[in-house]
């Protein structure tokens, strides 16, 4: 496919734009997408804003301060290596691991022993190279006492070692992909894996992790399945298990392409990968490739539903592609970025940053449903007749939320000052506890219940039920 034959390209107007005030992003870091947050890294501060608006967190009702902006103790330390997974942050100040809550950047509370809840306790590290939470876990990429390259996992909820450190080489390693209960990464030009659950070298007994070229540590391998991708220069595909090499490699169309980091899409099913002259999607149950696209420069891809989202010429156009087939199907003008930090593209939005640190948000979406912004939306209904009068029946209330903050769900009250008329309210607390309470027409009865905290603030989506037992 070549260039003549892609869409005619589309404007995109502005959705908002942070003009931020903290100065150039940092090139090291990368823009975060966390849920309905961009996390992003600048003159020693890290930020928070929300995908709808472009805010940061603002006080609660209390008056309660956010801890976002967060300024680092650290300036001259290096990445912080954010990384963001069940609403919360994570990150490097110095030799400490910081954990902060996503919805406004308070110091994350953790249970101890007898249940009581406390600050965490930041454990501490040197030289981290990387950091990945994922399934309970914080596993950290950095150099130990020997000066050799190491791996530590944590508690991802209480920041309690879980194993490690364990020593892999004398080489700086590059970024970490998780599956299959293991941490998977380039170093010494060989895939390395480590198991979570024990901290031990997963490939120790087989030899593998080798290809028949040096891999590079500059590309995130991942996980499809049974499959671990990593690239040279072709892209290579290893057993997860043995770190076998398992199917022919696949060369770039171009002798001069370098591969970005390849993704995962349908379930595992396919790989997605870009090099600087092509995207190509892979099925991970035999390595055919199932197309190839040419692009001009295509960027790191990205997913949105069925499609296959990536940059294109220099980072001024954006390419959506048919997930089946690779066909183009539309392509979006942006303006100028920052020369090394791409866009990142969530909630159906790319996301712009420029040279002098601020974001702009470009919507691309189609929207067919009620949008609901977090603040002020809303929707009223009025009864029909005794339509909501649940009586002494049991009922039950369920709903789809994404919030990294928090608030009400739905609610309903009663049309008439009898005492015993009651209405309902269902919401989710600042630390993803799911509130309840039945509220007669005057608030002088209250029946309220609530769950301990759960991962329903993590900005992600959830399915959120209530159920009432009447009492007979």
């Amino acid at each position: 496919m070549t260039k003549e034959t892609l869409p005619a390209p589309e404007q995109l107007q502005q959705l908002w734009r942070f003009a931020s005030t903290y100065g150039r992003l940092s090139d090291g870091q990368q823009l975060i997408a966390a849920g309905d947050r961009i996390l992003g890294v600048a003159g020693g501060t890290i930020f928070s804003i929300d995908v709808f608006h472009g805010r940061q967190p603002l006080p609660d009702a209390k008056g309660t301060k956010p801890g976002f902006p967060y300024a680092m103790r650290d300036k001259h330390s290096g990445d912080p290596c954010v990384t963001a997974a069940g609403g919360n942050v994570y990150f490097m100040d110095g030799n400490q691991l910081i954990a902060l809550r996503l919805s406004d950047g308070l110091p994350l509370q953790t249970r101890d022993e007898k249940d009581r809840l406390g600050p965490w306790n930041p454990p501490e590290l040197e030289n981290v190279n990387s950091l990945l939470a994922a399934d309970g876990k914080l596993i950290a990429l950095h150099l130990g006492e020997s000066g050799d390259a190491a791996v530590t996992g944590f508690s991802a909820v209480n920041g309690r070692k879980a194993f490690g450190p364990v020593d892999i080489n004398d080489l700086t390693p590059g970024g970490i992909a998780y599956g299959d209960g293991a941490v998977l990464f380039v170093s010494d030009d060989l895939l390395h894996a480590v198991n979570v659950d024990f901290g031990d070298k997963r490939f120790a007994r087989t030899h593998g992790g080798r290809a028949s070229e040096a891999l590079l540590s500059s590309v995130t391998p991942c996980v499809a399945g049974n499959v671990v991708v990593a690239a040279g220069k072709a892209l290579h595909f290893f057993n997860v298990k043995t770190g076998v090499e398992v199917f022919e490699p696949i060369a770039a169309d171009s002798d001069h392409a370098t591969w970005n980091a390849p993704i995962v899409a349908d379930k595992g099913n396919l790989i997605v990968a870009s090099n600087t002259v092509e995207v190509i999607a892979v099925r991970s149950v035999d390595g055919k490739v199932l197309w190839r696209t040419k692009l001009d420069g295509p960027g790191q891809p990205s997913l949105l539903r069925r499609q296959v989202l990536v940059t294109s010429e220099g980072g001024a156009m954006l390419v959506t592609l048919d997930l089946a087939s690779g066909a183009p199907d539309r392509r979006f003008k942006l303006p100028q970025s920052a020369a090394l930090i791409p866009p990142i593209v969530n909630n159906e939005t790319v996301f712009i940053p420029d040279a002098l640190g601020s974001i702009e948000a470009r919507a691309f979406g189609r929207q067919h449903a009620a949008y609901f912004d977090g603040h002020t939306s809303r929707i009223d209904i009025t009864a029909d007749q005794d339509l909501f009068d649940f009586g002494g029946d049991d009922f039950t209330v369920e709903a789809w939320v994404r919030s990294s903050e928090g608030g009400e769900i739905i609610s309903s009250y009663p049309t008439v000052s009898d005492p015993d008329a009651h209405g309902f309210r269902l919401n989710v607390g600042p630390n993803g506890e799911l509130r309840v309470a039945i509220v007669n027409a005057l608030s002088q009865s209250v029946h309220a219940a609530r769950t301990r905290e759960t991962g329903a603030n993590d900005g992600e989506w959830h399915h959120d039920c209530a159920s009432a037992a009447i009492a007979r």
